[in-house]
């Protein structure tokens, strides 16, 4: 798929107690500009520590070819945030978040779709509409 992307999402752990917040790994500099909107959207609605954006060599961004991102919600060795991960609410938040980037990615890479003269919906550019038709037949 040319619009498919990779999200790994996890939970971090550090030998320091007090270590805490939200950081968004990326390999490449597509995977960085969805970093960049899930870090955003996590960090300014769920209201955690915003330890950016960083470049990594992990195996799930370097093996694969799709824009990647790891998303790190936390740490789990912080008493405060261990005690947020298991609640239902705050990983309803988390993934919302992460899925308003991924929406927000898409909408940048993919412009809104519209319905033609035939009523069925396409993007607005052929550069964008031939796989719109390949997926609806």
């Amino acid at each position: 798929e040319s619009d498919a992307i990779f999200v790994s999402i996890h939970y971090n752990a550090a030998r320091r107690s007090g270590a805490h917040g939200i950081e968004t790994y990326s390999k490449s500099k597509r995977g960085a500009v969805l970093a960049a909107r899930i870090q955003r959207q996590i960090v300014t609605r769920v209201g955690t520590e915003n330890r950016g954006i960083r470049s990594a060599k992990f195996y799930v961004l370097r093996k694969t070819r799709l824009p990647a991102v790891l998303v790190e919600c936390g740490f789990l060795t912080n008493p405060v945030e261990a005690q947020l991960a298991l609640t239902p609410a705050y990983r309803e938040q988390l993934a919302k978040q992460i899925a308003a980037g991924i929406i927000e990615q898409r909408q940048f890479s993919f412009p809104p779709l519209v319905p033609n003269h035939q009523g069925r919906l396409v993007h607005n550019t052929k550069k964008h509409r031939k796989v719109v038709l390949a997926q609806q037949k």
